[in-house]
């Protein structure tokens, strides 16, 4: 835990973290929210914890993406609304206290085809104090076939202080759209 010093004087330690919440979500149609207590957007990370699903069918019904849609609201998406097949998002909301995060910024990157990686501009960020955190993906594909998985798995990393890269195999013909928070450190 952080001290608070003045002088040198040492007056006691800080807490870094106010509060931690865990949640699920089910996603029955394209979007599904949470509920949770209140919290600093600008305050808190995002964190996808996984998800399952009972059905192995489309990839469309069942990838799903998050975020903190406001201070008591965690929302989930997926393209597809299939009534036999709602995905269970599991999340972790953590609230730092004020002078923690220096910086929040969240957003999607869409891939589409023939691209294998595309970008999100973000305001700059101090890279030794920050990383990207993934929050789930999205896709447009109806296929069935087992290998798609290898196209349609994606990754997200802060390439450079302004740019969030997000890439995936080649030779995949679907939309893959994927969350993202980039949280920076004092």
């Amino acid at each position: 835990m952080p001290q608070l010093s003045i002088g040198g004087l040492v007056l006691g330690k800080l807490p870094v973290i106010k509060k931690v919440q865990h949640g699920t979500i089910t996603l029955d149609g394209t979007s599904a929210t949470d509920t949770i207590d209140t919290v600093v957007t600008a305050n808190s990370l995002l964190m996808f914890l996984g998800q399952t699903n009972a059905e192995n069918d489309s990839w469309e019904e069942f990838l799903a993406r998050i975020e903190l849609t406001n201070s008591t609201t965690v929302t989930a998406y997926r393209d597809t609304d299939e009534a036999d097949h709602d995905p269970v998002i599991k999340y972790c909301v953590v609230e730092f206290m004020p002078g923690i995060i220096k910086s929040n910024q969240s957003g999607t990157i869409t891939i589409t085809e023939p691209d294998t990686s595309d970008t999100a501009i973000i305001n700059s960020v101090n890279k030794d104090k920050s990383f990207v955190s993934w929050l789930g993906r999205a896709t447009t594909d109806t296929g069935t076939t087992v290998y798609r998985g290898r196209f349609g798995m994606a990754n997200v990393e802060l390439t450079n202080a302004t740019t969030v890269t997000a890439t995936r195999h080649d030779g995949y013909a679907y939309a893959s759209i994927l969350a993202y928070q980039v949280v920076e450190f004092y």
